[in-house]
């Protein structure tokens, strides 16, 4: 798999057609109601429960074999 390049060797290499590369973003602000907020709330929640969860799985796995476990 290729290496993805940074912004700044792009633009490096398209100096040399006097070019530049942008990057444009867009920032939106949500303003969820007050049902909205909580289903985000507990969405976040069991993201953040799972993550430790299998973090915390992976480290026990590290520690008793030495080899840590794949994405699968």
């Amino acid at each position: 798999m290729a290496k993805r390049k940074t912004i700044k060797e792009c633009n490096k290499e398209l100096a040399l057609q006097v070019l530049k590369l942008h990057i444009y973003g867009l920032k939106l602000r949500a303003m969820p109601v007050s049902a909205q907020k909580e289903k985000i709330k507990k969405t976040l929640g069991c993201a953040r429960f799972t993550k430790n969860f299998y973090l915390a799985e992976r480290m026990e796995g590290y520690r008793g074999t030495g080899e840590t476990l794949s994405v699968a």
